[in-house]
């Protein structure tokens, strides 16, 4: 069967919406906390048995221009493994997909994992059915599920770069940053809304930093291992 492919990815900025779907994956960004696994489900929106491959790939440089997706070898991936990696899916079935992480990172780590749609195995295809088999256009739909494997140690770091002005994430821990702060020798503070994410190791612009300025600056920001509300401080690096 000649299939068009259609994708729907929850990229770490972007998302784009599906154009018709035999099955359905929910929820589309998971979190491994210090539990080590999380799951997902996949149900079958299709009136026919279907067959599903799965396949995970980790994202390097996430949310910078630099971002790609990457390919391990199966010793390098202990940090996500995914069970089952191919499994069959009967008609209004829903299956429960493991996401586990053996070794936690060292510093938090982003995945994508494809669900996608494939023919049978060929040892289950009837022979009259390979001998009768014509050409048909289907839809065929790839999902991707965003993934975030937590630290062994995490720690939530920012601070700015006087050299480039960009704030630097220089932690284990992804930083959402909801609010900034911008204080005078007072501390008193006047909070603007800001919507980025630093993760460790990678840096961002935020406009309302001014190295040239008295001010020192704050940023309010969604812990996600603790599931609270935080300020963090941000000195100069």
């Amino acid at each position: 069967m000649k299939n068009i492919i259609c994708f729907l990815v929850l990229g770490l900025s972007f998302f784009l919406k599906p154009c018709f779907a035999n099955m359905s994956v929910y929820p589309m960004v998971v979190d491994i906390d210090s539990s080590g696994s999380s799951i997902v489900q996949v149900s079958s929106k299709s009136d026919e048995p279907q067959f599903v491959k799965v396949d995970e790939k980790i994202i390097r440089h996430p949310g910078t221009n630099k971002e790609k997706e990457e390919t391990l070898s199966q010793w390098e991936s202990k940090g996500l493994i995914v069970t089952p990696q191919k499994f069959a899916l009967a008609s209004g079935v829903k299956r429960v997909i493991r996401l586990i992480s053996i070794e936690p990172p060292e510093k938090e780590t982003v995945w994508r994992v494809y669900f996608e749609g494939v023919a049978a195995p060929e040892e289950l295809q009837a022979p009259s059915a390979k001998s009768d088999f014509k050409p048909k256009i289907g839809v065929n739909l790839v999902w991707g599920v965003l993934v975030h494997v937590a630290p062994l140690k995490p720690v939530a770091s920012l601070k700015i770069d006087k050299a480039s002005g960009e704030v630097v994430n220089t932690g284990t821990l992804r930083i959402p940053v909801k609010e900034i702060g911008v204080c005078n020798i007072k501390d008193s503070c006047k909070w603007y809304p800001e919507n980025l994410t630093v993760y460790p190791d990678t840096s961002r612009k935020i406009k309302r930093i001014n190295l040239n300025s008295s001010d020192t600056y704050k940023i309010r920001y969604f812990n996600w291992i603790d599931k609270t509300n935080q300020e963090l401080d941000l000195p100069s690096k």
